[in-house]
């Protein structure tokens, strides 16, 4: 499952970063994505998430449906 809704809110580090962040004792790195309404952007983005389940499922019982209909015809 693609987790690109779910890590919306969380800044995806360089490598450069990620290893500036070993020597990072004072945990001053940390960057988060900014959004002026965040509550309204994860709200958002949860449901994105289930539109994306759904028609995953969706398609995953149509391509089923369709297998059955060719083993009896």
């Amino acid at each position: 499952m693609n987790d690109m809704y779910s890590e919306f809110i969380f800044a995806r580090p360089s490598f450069v970063e990620g290893m500036a962040r070993i020597v990072d004792v004072g945990d001053t790195l940390n960057g988060y994505n900014a959004s002026d309404d965040p509550d309204t952007v994860a709200l958002m983005m949860d449901w994105l998430a289930v539109g994306q389940a759904m028609r995953r499922a969706i398609g995953e019982f149509e391509a089923s449906e369709t297998d059955d209909l060719e083993l009896v015809c």
